[in-house]
């Protein structure tokens, strides 16, 4: 089952990569700015893995301190790939896959124990 919810997952990611490529050359084509693709494949692997983390714990979704978790890890994310694209400006989007699977269950599997411990 757990294979299965991944798989749609990468099917939803890859849709979505679609249409952020729509937006990103709508953008390039009206205001001449040029995002790098490495910011795009960060902007959709960063969706696939807050949907994972969600659809897994979809039972804590009520709860504040799971959405602050939840944005304290997103930082972390942000933040630590922004470091990454400084130092290796020829960052391949098709890295981001492994890392995202092993982010996903990295945060899901903290955030899962912090909350099985205080809720149940």
């Amino acid at each position: 089952m757990w294979l299965l919810e991944t798989a749609v997952l990468l099917a939803v990611a890859v849709l979505v990569s679609s249409q952020v490529a729509a937006v990103a050359a709508f953008v390039r084509f009206k205001t001449g700015i040029v995002i790098p693709a490495r910011w795009w494949a960060l902007l959709v692997w960063t969706c696939f893995v807050l949907a994972f983390v969600c659809r897994r714990l979809r039972s804590y979704l009520r709860y504040g301190d799971f959405w602050l978790r939840l944005v304290v890890f997103l930082m972390v994310h942000v933040a630590a790939f922004a470091v990454v694209f400084r130092a290796y400006p020829q960052w391949h989007t098709l890295w981001f896959i492994p890392i995202a699977v092993v982010e996903a269950l990295l945060i899901t599997g903290a955030t899962e124990d912090a909350f099985y411990k205080r809720f149940r």
